[in-house]
């Protein structure tokens, strides 16, 4: 039998009171209990089974659709696999767990009904501003792909707005306003829940048609500014901009206004404007792009500024208005014209371009580089006689003194070539002397010339034939005190031997040119040190060093003061040595002589020594050197043993013999005698064409050779020592 009622779930999860038909083919007790959730299902929902289940059994399920078996369905129907109008049957049968014995099956099963829409609303805009429609729409689905209509109500600050459309229009809209919309869906069958949505309406952003910038022309020191054209805003709110400034396409600027400082000619201009009532921006806008333009120089007028211009000057103009719109350094184009031909484009013209008699004309225009203002043409003018021109006048000496001879230096200049013609008038204390000459000399024995302590002047003019020129006036010059001229002095005799006295005398008596008196002061230094020791009088008092104050080898100077009561002249020291009659030089070793060359044996017995002097080398001592040939020299020596041989004895002078073999006053010895001296004397006929006068000259004795034992000791010959005499009576300089 077939049982339907309302009978509670066990082995559920919960508890609840389902719908259930149940078939009984068995013992009842052994059919499970069935419940198909929900019962009043739609197309919309999933089918779940629910099974009361026993311990020890498993259960065994199979679904149909109207009566059609439905394959992969366990206690799970999906919504999407149902319909409305399907009945949907499952039967479940128990199976012990242990025997696989079935038992009597249970049945239920469910009819699909119809499902309600369901969705949502959106209203779009989301934020509406004034004047812009707020429409509702609707998102309604029907499960059972019935058709939805839909009904609005509207309400404006929670009040009914008597709207019954989707759609409230633009016009009704005001910012800050509440608006609401119900909406309730129906598939001609059911109704959903009703559904709301609600918004605000937003502040609207403002309009503009356009930018603009202003001025139109603009320079590169203008003041610019973008304008908008055809503001609007749907609120009402005050008209607002926000400004972007370009200089060729990069942002300089978000000022209201440009100045110049960030742009300069030839560049390109543009602005953004973006309209704002404060709350909100608009879209932006683009002003047309503006090429920043150069000022056209202005010059209002141009003169020639000398009307009589001569040759003794550049000729120059002034130009009167000129300046440039924009700022712009602004430079004059200039064209001077002589007899209508141009020849310069300089701002001043130089005199070389005209002569006297030339016509000058003048054109300019004024420019700054790009553009340029119209070209003036000044009043031409007439060139005129150039008189002479003083550049420079001068006294021809500096200080001025009695025996002057006063020639002035002139550099004085006609530049129309014409010959001048120099007149001077001379003045001595005030009055005129001489003639218009350019000379006066001091020493004018018609009473023209001058004197120590005079004042001299003179006025100097110039004329070309035409017209005086310059006229120059010579500053007032006092002739000075002359000092006494630089003495001729000597110290006497010129080669001073230690046997004399020092006489520091004048070759000539001084004069003063301004006829002063003279007096002399000598002074004297010994070996670089003041000297203040005994002196005596020849011409006058100190001039004369006694020889009683003298020895050999004093370095003496004599320095002379010559005044005139005024001024000191003061000569350079004037030196001498004092000399001994004779000078030697005496050779303490034999490293002194110097060593030519030897060819001993190694006995000893055979072969040479040479030794040698060198005058004015590193051998002979500077002093010592004369310029011309000595008139006797005497060297003297100490030699030992010699051989009876003579081919080795000899005295060269400058590789010269003068004494060769058994001519020299040697006496030869068997033995080796140190303490021997021999000596002889060159007369100054030997030597005359041989010495090298001022040069070096070269000395040497050569004798044989010499060798002994003595106490363990070999011994060469040698010579101990050897003398130079020269006799001093030669001058040295």
């Amino acid at each position: 039998m077939r049982v339907i009622g309302r009978t509670p779930l066990l082995g559920a999860v919960g508890v609840g009171i389902l719908s259930l038909a149940v078939t009984a083919c068995g013992p009842s007790a052994d059919a499970p209990l069935l419940s198909i959730s929900p019962q009043e299902a739609g197309t919309e929902d999933t089918l779940r089974l629910l099974v009361a289940e026993r311990e020890g059994f498993t259960y065994e399920i199979a679904w149909t659709v109207d009566g059609e078996p439905v394959a992969d369905v366990t206690r799970t129907v999906d919504a999407d696999l149902t319909s409305r109008g399907q009945t949907w049957e499952v039967t479940v049968t128990p199976v012990d767990s242990e025997s696989g014995k079935e038992f009597e099956p249970s049945v239920t099963s469910v009819t699909i009904g119809n499902s309600a829409p369901f969705g949502i609303v959106t209203l779009t805009p989301g934020a509406p501003g004034t004047g812009t429609d707020l429409v509702a729409q609707p998102g309604f689905t029907d499960p059972d792909g019935d058709e939805v209509t839909a009904t609005y109500s509207w309400t404006v600050n929670g009040a009914d707005a008597g709207i019954s459309s989707n759609t409230v229009t633009g016009d009704k809209l005001v910012k800050g306003d509440v608006w609401e919309v119900t909406v309730v869906a129906s598939d001609g069958t059911a109704e959903n829940e009703p559904v709301t949505a609600s918004t605000t309406v937003a502040n609207s952003p403002p309009r503009v048609e356009g930018a603009a910038i202003r001025p139109e022309v603009v320079y590169d020191d203008t003041e610019v500014t973008c304008v908008g054209r055809g503001f609007s805003d749907p609120d009402g709110d005050a008209e607002g901009y926000k400004v972007i400034w370009k200089v060729d396409g990069l942002v300089v600027s978000s000022e209201a206004t440009l100045t110049g400082e960030f742009f300069d000619r030839g560049q390109v201009l543009s602005c953004e404007l973006v309209p704002t009532d404060g709350e909100d921006d608009g879209i932006r806008v683009f002003s047309s792009e503006v090429l920043v333009r150069n000022g056209v120089p202005t010059l209002d007028a141009i003169e020639i500024d000398d009307p009589s211009p001569t040759r003794n000057a550049a000729i120059t103009f002034t130009a009167t208005g000129v300046s440039d719109a924009d700022g712009d350094d602004v430079a004059l184009n200039v064209w001077w014209l002589v007899n209508g031909r141009g020849v310069s484009t300089d701002m001043a013209l130089d005199p070389v371009h005209f002569q006297r008699g030339d016509t000058i004309g003048l054109q300019v225009y004024a420019t700054d580089g790009v553009s340029q203002s119209a070209t003036l043409t000044a009043d031409t003018v007439v060139v005129g006689n150039a008189p002479p021109v003083i550049l420079s006048s001068a006294f021809n000496v500096d200080p001025m003194y009695t025996d002057a001879l006063l020639m002035p230096d002139n550099d004085i200049v006609d530049r129309d070539g014409d010959p001048i013609t120099l007149t001077y008038v001379w003045e001595v204390n005030g009055s005129v002397v001489g003639d218009e000459t350019g000379t006066l000399d001091g020493n004018d024995i018609e009473g023209n010339g001058f004197d120590k302590g005079d004042t001299v002047s003179y006025t100097l003019t110039v004329n070309d034939g035409i017209e005086d020129g310059d006229v120059y006036e010579s500053p007032v010059v006092t002739v000075a005190n002359k000092p006494p001229e630089y003495p001729d002095v000597s110290i006497v005799p010129g080669l001073s031997l230690d046997d004399e006295d020092l006489h520091c005398a004048f070759g000539s008596e001084p004069v003063d040119a301004d006829g002063d008196t003279l007096t002399p002061t000598f002074t004297w230094t010994l070996d670089g040190s003041a000297y203040a020791g005994l002196t005596s009088t020849t011409d006058y008092t100190g001039d004369t060093i006694p020889a009683a104050a003298t020895e050999l080898e004093d370095a003496w100077a004599c320095t002379v003061s010559l005044s005139d009561g005024t001024d000191t002249t003061v000569t350079d020291p004037i030196e001498t040595i004092v000399r001994p009659e004779y000078i030697y030089y005496t050779a303490e070793s034999k490293s002194d002589l110097g060593n030519a060359g030897s060819s001993c044996s190694s006995d000893g017995k055979t072969g040479y020594y040479t030794y040698m002097y060198y005058s004015a080398g590193t051998q002979w001592i500077s002093e010592d050197v004369y310029k011309t040939s000595p008139d006797t020299l005497t060297f003297k020596w100490r030699q030992g043993y010699r051989e009876n041989s003579t081919s080795y004895d000899y005295v060269r002078l400058n590789g010269t013999q003068l004494y060769y073999g058994t001519g020299l006053p040697i006496a030869r010895s068997s033995t080796c005698d140190s303490g021997r001296v021999y000596e002889f004397t060159i007369s100054g006929s030997a030597i005359t064409g041989i010495w090298n006068s001022g040069g070096t000259n070269r000395f040497e004795i050569a004798h044989g050779c010499c060798s002994y034992y003595n106490n363990g000791v070999f011994y060469d010959d040698e010579v101990q020592y050897g003398r130079l005499r020269v006799h001093t009576d030669v001058d040295p300089e």
